[in-house]
């Protein structure tokens, strides 16, 4: 089981937006996905409640509190969830640092203003804090014309020493129209260029969770071959 969490240390910087389109995505590539809304508004809970029309891509959202959230996603592993994405409240709290403890792999949506580009460093304490996990910034709502986004990667490589996704959403009226119906920009335009977008992005995170999933599984293969080597020695070393 995969674990993505959504973090931002501000409000309105696109956690929920990014966190139901990939879900969605996840879905229609036949993976079964959850999503654990952490946020107290519960944005994600509140459209999944307004997906009223049947639809094989709906992931199971479930509205839950920071104490929870082990237990939960226990229960899903158990149940066997593919992925599960946690959308975290929109700043830095006990609900943020559980679900940074619990992930896979960090997305941090960030607008290409000044104030969101502040809150970043902020956000790079948190992730040192909870033991460094893999962390990815996504540019979100960038103009969909001139170079503000390309100034902003910058900065955030440059300055805060985090990686930037290469694929970005941009400024466009389907991601806030989609989700007033209970949809994402993909569902609400299929053939539009958001749904090309959130394509885009849904494969470079599959690429990532699936790179570093495999890293892991080698990491601790590779620590149990040296502790075992290491106890024959031992035992030898008494024989």
């Amino acid at each position: 089981m995969k674990v993505i969490a959504l973090l931002g240390q501000k409000g309105g910087t696109g956690k929920t937006t990014v966190a139901t389109a990939l879900a969605v995505r996840a879905a229609q590539d036949r993976k079964n996905v959850a999503l654990i809304d952490l946020d107290p508004q519960g944005s994600a809970a509140k459209w999944s409640k307004r997906r009223t029309e049947p639809n094989p891509a709906n992931p199971a959202v479930a509205a839950r509190q920071a104490f929870e959230l082990g237990e939960t996603l226990d229960v899903l592993e158990k149940g066997g969830a593919d992925w599960v994405l946690i959308d975290t409240p929109g700043k830095i709290e006990n609900a943020a640092l559980e679900a940074i403890k619990h992930a896979h792999l960090v997305l941090i949506p960030v607008r290409p203003t000044p104030l969101d580009l502040d809150a970043v460093k902020e956000i790079k304490n948190l992730l040192a804090f909870a033991g460094d996990p893999p962390a990815y910034v996504v540019l979100n709502s960038i103009p969909a014309q001139g170079h503000k986004h390309e100034l902003a990667r910058e900065v955030i490589e440059k300055r805060d020493g985090l990686k930037v996704c290469e694929a970005a959403l941009c400024q466009r009226a389907a991601y806030a129209d989609a989700m007033i119906t209970g949809q994402t920009a993909g569902e609400y335009e299929p053939k539009g260029k958001a749904s090309v977008e959130i394509d885009r992005l849904y494969a470079q995170v599959r690429y990532l969770v699936n790179s570093i999933s495999q890293h892991r599984v080698s990491s601790i293969s590779s620590i149990s071959r040296s502790s075992i080597s290491q106890n024959r020695k031992v035992k030898k070393s008494h024989a």
